[in-house]
């Protein structure tokens, strides 16, 4: 995140208000996805803007990807 919002974040900063766009939501949902392998939607971004709330989302679809 802080190499795409090209500025020092904290895990605790909220991504819309750190400069964030939805244009770069989906970038790096798409970096997410490129990744780690699995489907993943730009819709956390919506709801858990920052680096714990987005960790926990791609923890979640890994371990759906997975099959629980």
């Amino acid at each position: 995140m802080a190499d795409v919002l090209g500025r020092s974040i904290l895990d605790d900063d909220d991504y819309w208000e750190s400069g964030g766009d939805s244009r770069q939501a989906v970038n790096l949902a798409s970096l997410v996805q490129s990744e780690f392998g699995v489907p993943f939607p730009s819709r956390p971004f919506f709801g858990e803007p920052n680096i714990d709330g987005l960790s926990h989302a791609v923890w979640a679809a890994l371990v759906e990807h997975d099959g629980g």
